[in-house]
């Protein structure tokens, strides 16, 4: 869990005192876990997908439930902060976005530019924990306006299903191709995607059923 090659899972529960994280950060270290830790209901099931054909349906079905989810919220909603002070839905948004382009920055084959989604120095980056760096995720990306959160979370998204869409099998399954033989990209793709959407749509879904406090 200590290093930015991880996949995101898990990490943004945990700073948000989500208590489901534990299981999430399994499936952070081991991208076999993640599915074992999702739910065996669901329509995407628990195995890796197989084809790129496979990966993309389960991304724009867990992102078109994603975006359903947001589209049915009012602007003052996705901008609530959470219980305790924590991470609004937008907050949420923010950082899926950063790790999609995180992630952007790996399947070019350019992890020295994965850095400049955090807003971290890339020796400190290169250093940092997971909290480490979606705290400092979190502390770049709150000062944009709901607007701009949500025009850079769709059109981050545009250009990774765009370039996952270009890329052959091998690109993902080669384990050599990411210098981590326990990492190959899929796992690392996996756990940036759609994992990612339905982990933090648990929470915001949570989110947006809470009721705002009440007036003293």
């Amino acid at each position: 869990m200590g290093e930015p090659n991880t996949p995101a899972v898990g990490s943004a529960a945990k700073a948000a005192g989500d208590p489901a994280a534990e299981d999430a950060d399994a499936a952070a270290v081991d991208p076999s876990a993640a599915n074992a830790a999702g739910d065996d209901a669901t329509d995407m099931g628990t195995a890796m997908p197989g084809t790129i054909e496979d990966l993309m349906r389960r991304v724009h079905d867990a992102w078109a439930t994603l975006e359903r989810t947001i589209a049915a919220l009012p602007d003052h909603r996705l901008t609530r902060p959470g219980p305790d002070g924590g991470w609004s839905i937008k907050d949420h948004l923010d950082h899926l976005a950063a790790w999609e382009r995180i992630l952007l920055a790996r399947l070019r084959g350019q992890p020295e530019r994965e850095h400049e989604a955090t807003g971290l120095d890339p020796e400190v980056y290169d250093a940092a924990d997971l909290d480490e760096i979606n705290q400092s995720i979190h502390h770049r990306q709150g000062q944009r306006t709901l607007a701009q959160s949500l025009d850079d979370f769709r059109a981050t998204h545009l250009r990774l299903t765009a370039h996952l869409e270009g890329l052959k099998w091998k690109d993902l399954s080669d384990q050599e191709r990411t210098g981590a033989p326990e990492l190959p990209l899929l796992g690392t793709t996996v756990g940036n995607t759609y994992d990612h959407y339905a982990e933090h749509l648990a929470t915001i879904q949570e989110l947006a059923d809470e009721k705002p406090p009440q007036q003293p």
